[in-house]
């Protein structure tokens, strides 16, 4: 069996659909543990009335404490030895949980496995192919070695759940990038790979916690990173606050670097909403000024996702 642990908060418009595609999964020994996350819509109630038609979903009404608290919830009250995440608001494909826990078996080394997703607009249409994470051990290890960012597409996660318990779960200090750094916690125990067969459905929304607290994302984002190479040299770890003192007192040079890395991925992120609101002549504007910050940055990335010959053949395959 595996636990299916899912957050939500004001999902009124997406929650049942999500719902559908986990009861439609080929892989059915599961539970199914939803958070209300102190909705003021009907979530609560949309999530009720699928508890009372299948006795695998468990509903906890909880009081708004953030994404994190939400999960934690969930992972206390999990019984299966793997942890499958889903969000409110993106949808698993059907063969999602039998693909991660075959990949699970067959090797118990890897401590969290995450898989490709389709990008989808607001009627659902496919946009893009997005995945993030190393698809190797070798990958793995040279990503850690350089103190870079290990983490998979967190609604695509599947992880041990006796681990992440014993790690103390989700740290809910982080409002943002609150996955990074569980992730990067759990790495210390074993790596952490990415299947690059499309598993899940993104649905792409400008009102997203990453597009609102941006910055924030991208500061917790560093300090991860810098987390990862004090232990690579054997130095302490320092906490947020003495790291945000940290980067006050850096040079100019390097504050302005920092923040053209913010740029040039923040206008390629908003070019992404647009598009996937349907917005071309935003999107468009958008991509022309991350281009113009760094077109080494966004022209891979574009090409990649949307206009390389496999994107384009696993899309239509898939539309």
């Amino acid at each position: 069996m595996i636990s299916v642990v899912m957050p939500a908060y004001n999902a009124e418009e997406t929650i049942g659909q999500v719902i559908e595609s986990v009861l439609a999964q080929t892989y059915t020994d599961f539970e199914f543990i939803i958070v209300d996350d102190g909705s003021a819509d009907a979530t609560l109630n949309i999530a009720q009335s699928y508890a009372a038609r299948d006795p695998r979903i468990r509903v906890i009404a909880a009081e708004h404490q953030g994404n994190g608290g939400a999960r934690n919830v969930g992972l206390q009250l999990a019984a299966g030895p793997w942890i499958a995440v889903m969000d409110a608001d993106d949808q698993a494909m059907p063969e999602r949980f039998a693909t991660q826990l075959a990949a699970a078996e067959a090797d118990p080394e890897v401590v969290v496995w995450g898989a490709a997703s389709y990008n989808v607009d607001v009627d659902g249409n496919l946009l893009t192919i997005y995945n993030m994470g190393p698809a190797s051990k070798d990958e793995f290890e040279r990503m850690r070695r350089h103190a870079e960012i290990v983490q998979v597409s967190h609604p695509t996660a599947f992880y041990r759940r006796d681990l992440a318990l014993a790690i103390g779960g989700y740290d809910n200090a982080f409002k943002v990038s609150t996955d990074a750094e569980f992730f990067d916690r759990m790495a210390l125990h074993g790596p952490i790979l990415t299947l690059p067969v499309p598993l899940m459905k993104s649905r792409i929304m400008s009102s997203s916690l990453t597009m609102q607290r941006y910055r924030e994302q991208r500061f917790n984002a560093r300090y991860v990173s810098d987390r990862q190479r004090r232990r690579l040299a054997g130095l302490p770890p320092i906490s947020l606050d003495e790291y945000r003192l940290q980067l006050q007192r850096a040079p100019l040079w390097q504050r302005a670097r920092m923040r053209q890395d913010e740029l040039e991925d923040l206008f390629y992120l908003r070019a992404g909403m647009a598009y996937g609101q349907k917005n071309l002549i935003r999107a468009g504007q958008y991509f022309i000024l991350s281009v113009l910050i760094n077109p080494f940055y966004a022209i891979p990335k574009i090409w990649k996702s949307r206009l390389s010959p496999a994107s384009r053949g696993a899309i239509r395959a898939s539309a």
